[in-house]
């Protein structure tokens, strides 16, 4: 069943080369954007958005505005021009859509190429795109054994005031070059978040031994819970991921949050799963038993439990009768002195509705902070 992942304009996923700069709050519509209105605007010609996905199509939202003009989007090498041009603004527009794509690697760049200076604005809200690999399921934290950090000693947990709302207030942090952290995981898919604001900074990825690129988290404005690296499609088995932080000058510090996560690598012993506890099964020390002396504390265990039945429906039983006493004799007073007219227990005298007893599951809960399913087909 094809799934859909969405990540805002400010996610480390979206390469942005040029001078875009992110939306302004004194634009009086920069309510109507998503995320609580951000937004990424470029007003230069050239200014381009490169964004890797693996998956069988992609979206690019944004908002078509009076001052908004040419954009280009090229995907997987074939290139398309489009216009952004709206005299009524309208938000939450599909800037691009791509037709259907086999399932793999795929890369989409929209590039401002207005020639009018009336009309040169171009922005990205979010991009959404859809893949046939499942959704990561399994939520582990930064404290998990899935989660090694070298060198240690360059990574602290304390993150003070200016890292919040990071999940279960924990989270890994450094400004050391080259520290990096390593995540052993299972199955086709991950995601991993951490933070993106003003003194993040920039740090590589490699999966499995390769390569998988460049990224950067600084954004002017703090955001927790985003996601800094994506990947699905990697088949059955156990993978390996790292990210190693890049500083350079302030923007030098790398957050790690959590992960989501396929599945538990094989290999793995009693990983911390965020919101549970885990336990392991040990091998007993005890000194095996004589099997005879073994059949004898069962059989005295057995007459135990037995007479304890038998005394719990003595009991019942006794109760039973006592119940059956009391309520014909209420059900008498009742008849004198009680009322017997259905409608005076129903609304309006009628038979009222039935309550379910069913748990009403909240249609929110499953919603991931700023990559999640959504129901785009």
């Amino acid at each position: 069943m094809p799934s859909n992942y969405t990540i805002d304009d400010i996610s480390p996923l979206i390469k942005y080369s040029g001078s875009w700069s992110a939306g302004s709050k004194t634009d009086s519509l920069s309510s109507q954007y998503s995320n609580n209105g951000t937004f990424t605007v470029s007003s230069t010609k050239g200014d381009s958005a490169t964004f890797i996905f693996t998956g069988t199509r992609v979206w690019v939202f944004g908002a078509k505005r009076d001052n908004h003009g040419g954009y280009s989007v090229k995907l997987d090498g074939k290139s398309t021009d489009l216009n952004g041009f709206s005299s009524s603004p309208v938000f939450n527009q599909p800037l691009f859509a791509s037709d259907t794509l086999p399932q793999q690697q795929h890369t989409v760049t929209i590039t401002n190429t207005a020639n009018d200076t009336r009309k040169s604005f171009l922005d990205i809200d979010f991009i959404t795109w859809m893949t046939d690999s499942p959704l990561p399921a399994n939520n582990f934290d930064d404290n998990s054994n899935l989660f090694a950090y070298s060198p240690a000693d360059a990574w602290k947990t304390d993150l003070g005031k200016s890292y919040s709302n990071f999940l279960n207030n924990s989270g890994h942090l450094t400004d050391a070059k080259d520290a990096s952290v390593t995540i052993t995981f299972a199955g086709e898919s991950l995601v991993l978040y951490g933070a993106v604001g003003p003194s993040q900074g920039a740090y590589s990825v490699k999966l499995d031994g390769s390569d998988a690129g460049n990224f950067n988290a600084h954004n002017p404005t703090y955001f927790s819970q985003q996601a800094l690296f994506q990947t699905d499609s990697l088949g059955s088995g156990n993978h390996t991921l790292v990210l190693t932080n890049q500083p350079s000058g302030s923007q030098n510090n790398l957050a790690i949050d959590f992960a989501l996560m396929a599945s538990i690598p094989a290999a793995s012993s009693s990983p911390t799963v965020s919101g549970s506890s885990t336990s392991a099964a040990s091998p007993s020390s005890a000194t095996p038993t004589d099997p005879r002396a073994q059949g004898y504390a069962n059989l005295r265990h057995g007459l135990y439990i037995a007479a304890g039945i038998g005394s719990v429906c003595l009991l019942f039983t006794f109760a039973a009768v006592i119940y059956r006493f009391t309520y014909r004799r209420s059900l008498r007073r009742q008849a004198h002195g009680g009322t017997t007219d259905v409608a005076a227990f129903t609304e309006g005298g009628s038979v009222g509705k039935a309550i379910s007893l069913q748990t009403v599951r909240d249609p929110h809960s499953d919603r991931r902070p700023l990559l999640l399913g959504s129901n785009l087909r």
